[in-house]
């Protein structure tokens, strides 16, 4: 109830290009800056998901690997629902 805004989240996912297409495709989120096969920022400076190959390593850690662990996304302005990974489900309410 304390928070207001988070403005990045990081999701891991086996295919960072597709992810992309399938946010842009379903919500109309466009990438940030441009994707790499480990790395894709989508979205605004108003909110990030900061899409990463399963596995990498967060940043600035050296030792903390991204995994697929639940998460569920909900965001005003878009309209839609999808699953980028078996746990992580985004959704939006126009």
């Amino acid at each position: 109830a304390q928070i207001l805004r988070i403005s990045e989240v990081g999701i891991p996912v086996d295919d960072t290009f597709g992810a992309v297409s399938d946010l842009q495709a379903t919500f109309g989120i466009e990438p940030f800056d441009q994707p790499t096969e480990t790395f894709a920022p989508v979205g605004t400076d108003e909110g990030l998901l900061i899409l990463v190959r399963t596995g990498r390593i967060w940043l600035p850690t050296d030792d903390q690997a991204a995994l697929p662990l639940p998460l569920h996304v909900e965001a005003r302005g878009i309209h839609g629902s999808l699953r980028l990974h078996p746990n992580c489900t985004i959704t939006g309410t126009a």
